[in-house]
């Protein structure tokens, strides 16, 4: 994805699911999900650093890392229709729900608040 691209999510294309059969890359670019087909699914944003580990919080937050263990890209600054115990909801922010069809992919604005914490 080139730097101009819009902020990653998960389901960034909701009406094309990926099979159990699809692969999910990490590499020092990120992370890249991956049709059977091998066309790209999603991957995440343009790095600040090359990426040396993924970590799994016990919140549920997915993180990239860098070599001294700083965050690169957390899965919290993305929320999708899913949003987990504490994770913080900017102002403004959109939530993509699941696609109605193909032509609706159903985005939702959150409240005015700096943050809403759920």
């Amino acid at each position: 994805m080139s730097s101009s691209s819009p902020p990653s999510r998960l389901d960034r294309q909701p009406c094309r699911p990926v099979s159990s059969s699809s692969t999910l890359s990490l590499t020092a670019s990120g992370l890249a999900l991956s049709f059977v087909n091998r066309s790209p699914a999603w991957s995440t944003t343009r790095l600040s650093a090359a990426a040396a580990a993924l970590q799994l919080l016990p919140s549920g937050e997915l993180r990239l890392l860098d070599a001294a263990n700083a965050s690169l890209w957390s899965s919290f600054d993305y929320p999708t229709d899913t949003l987990l115990p504490n994770q913080l909801l900017p102002v403004s922010s959109q939530l993509l729900t699941s696609a109605v069809d193909e032509n609706d992919p159903a985005p939702v604005t959150t409240a005015s608040s700096s943050h809403a914490v759920l």
